[in-house]
């Protein structure tokens, strides 16, 4: 089966024009997102993207400002917007990202480093590929069954060669991406906190990913005592 492609008009009108057509992609994905910023605020470091490219990819990103507040919020706001830029280009993913650093690394104004957790998932292939600059641990839920993928990097404009780590994973219909800050891990008591968030995942039975974001979210408040010591944020991507 075939689809207009997303760069070109749906509508057939009287004047002549070219129409691009596409292979419809065998997978989409939904997304779901809750927030909290530190002490309540309004204001919270952590941004998000979930972005269709035209190349049949979805883009997934996470990204965490160095502490909290407006600062925090418009660096992780400007690593999203130069990431979903350059992907939109067709820049590949690590170079989109080795720009994003020197554009940190070179800038005179007062940026401080931020983390990018990111993936990207060809919807015809069902292969997601993720790259975590300085990020907490992504978990990949499929029915009873939980997966973190860690990462043990420094933040991108931390150093002026940026380090990512890689590693690609084959997702089915019905799995779950879920990415989250630092906050959200750090809100967790006890050593072994990513035991702590799987056994929270396990026990969220809606397949809805802004409700289980939102649970989720709750449900690590609930095990802090609600303390907010940092911003928090949760991304659901279902697929």
């Amino acid at each position: 089966r075939y689809r207009v492609s997303k760069d070109k008009g749906n509508i057939v009108k009287r004047e002549y024009a070219t129409y691009n057509f596409v292979e419809e992609p065998n997978y989409f994905v939904l997304h779901g997102t809750a927030k909290r910023g530190k002490d309540g605020s309004s204001i919270s470091g952590d941004n998000f993207t979930c972005m269709e490219l035209q190349s049949g990819q979805t883009l997934l990103s996470v990204s965490d400002g160095m502490g909290h507040g407006l600062k925090a919020y418009r660096e992780s706001e400007m690593v999203l917007s130069l990431l979903e830029e350059l992907m939109e280009g067709g820049f590949s993913e690590e170079a989109s990202l080795k720009l994003i650093n020197t554009v940190f690394m070179v800038d005179d104004s007062d940026i401080c480093p931020a983390s990018v957790d990111m993936g990207i998932i060809d919807l015809y292939s069902g292969v997601c590929d993720f790259m975590k600059i300085g990020a907490a641990t992504t978990f990949v839920k499929r029915g009873g069954w939980i997966e973190a993928i860690r990462s043990n990097t420094m933040p991108i404009g931390a150093e002026a060669s940026v380090d990512m780590e890689t590693t690609s994973k084959k997702l089915y219909d019905g799995d779950f991406v879920i990415m989250v800050s630092d906050g959200i891990v750090e809100a967790i008591e006890g050593e072994d906190k990513e035991k702590s968030i799987s056994r929270i995942l396990m026990d969220i039975s809606s397949v809805n990913p802004q409700e289980m974001a939102q649970e989720i979210l709750e449900n690590i408040l609930k095990q802090s005592g609600s303390r907010e010591e940092d911003d928090m944020l949760v991304m659901v991507a279902g697929v």
